[in-house]
């Protein structure tokens, strides 16, 4: 401080020099106090304990459960002390999954429900998955569910952009119509919060070339879950926008410098569950993110059309002709 008086006081200091110091001096104490927060968030702050926010013996309804991202989020539940309702359209591999769940915590509660998100347009859809859950005390709800695809637009057939809208956008939409007054009745009466967790993705935050209709689908995501946020404090509801999570559903990409395991991916996104409403999860995401968001649109765009996207074809070719 001593020397911002000097400088304020030396006579020679002209007004524009001293506004010039002052405006870099307020731009480097803002950089290093959210650095400061950058890290204290990463390392320091502790995740909420599920069980005492939530409810003991409550339950995690997760879509879209049967392996990647949602798989994990299940087993972290578990380890949690949280009871799950696991959620997917084939009952064999949720059941390898509740197996699993068990060999971790031999007294999990664990129920399951199958179904197909593809169906999400039909009225009586949903209610039947309510129907089968009923009486439960449901106090998380992670719409995890999704599907990609990355292509020119036009090389895309009809069933394939009817399948990303009915995926990526009905169970999320419907399922928050369905819980949000349960959690509001619940609190009324329990004293307990709740918690909604949307998984969008990076892609719906920054447009990235190719992924046309998946990235507007995710925006959506983005969109609606930042206007739950305010419409509803009394619910804890957050966006996790990721970027690259090895899953199957991108072939089980090796994990590099950008691209995380599905178990980083869920343990990351749930120390910020109770005190985000968006987040990118882990670190590497979150720095990602700031650095990709820091440049002009344009230079973003250039790098994946001309140096991304071409190894992403390539990779996605040889995933796409695996699933025929």
């Amino acid at each position: 401080m001593d020397i911002v008086r000097q400088i304020i006081n030396n006579e020679g200091t002209s007004k524009v020099k001293l506004f010039i110091y002052l405006v870099g001096l307020l731009y480097v104490l803002n950089k290093s106090k959210q650095l400061t927060l950058f890290l204290f968030k990463v390392f320091l702050r502790k995740q909420k304990n599920f069980a005492k926010r939530y409810g003991e013996g409550s339950y995690a309804f997760i879509t879209g459960s049967s392996d990647g991202i949602g798989k994990q989020f299940a087993i972290e539940m578990i380890k949690n002390n949280m009871g799950v309702v696991l959620v997917a359209r084939n009952k064999e591999k949720l059941e390898s999954v509740k197996e699993e769940l068990l060999a971790i915590k031999s007294d999990a509660k664990i129920h399951i429900v199958v179904a197909d998100f593809k169906n999400s347009n039909n009225p009586e859809f949903f209610k039947s998955i309510m129907d089968q859950v009923k009486g439960l005390d449901i106090s998380i709800l992670i719409n995890n569910v999704g599907m990609d695809y990355f292509n020119h637009f036009d090389k895309i057939d009809d069933t394939t952009i009817l399948d990303h809208i009915k995926v990526n956008c009905l169970p999320m939409t419907f399922l928050c119509r369905h819980f949000i007054p349960l959690f509001k009745e619940r609190l009324a009466k329990q004293k307990k919060k709740s918690a909604i967790l949307n998984v969008g993705s990076f892609a719906g935050v920054l447009p990235c070339i190719y992924f046309n209709v998946y990235g507007a689908t995710k925006a959506y995501v983005n969109v609606f879950t930042r206007t739950l946020v305010s419409e509803f404090p009394e619910i804890d509801i957050m966006c996790l926008n990721p970027s690259e999570v090895s899953t199957p559903m991108i072939g089980n990409r090796p994990p590099d410098v950008m691209t995380i395991t599905s178990n980083s991916c869920a343990r990351w996104a749930l120390k910020d569950l109770g005190y985000e409403s968006v987040t990118a999860g882990h670190w590497n995401h979150k720095i990602q993110t700031e650095l990709y968001l820091s440049i002009p649109y344009f230079i973003y765009n250039y790098i994946n059309k001309n140096f991304v996207a071409p190894e992403w074809f390539k990779e996605r070719e040889q995933f796409y002709n695996k699933r025929k």
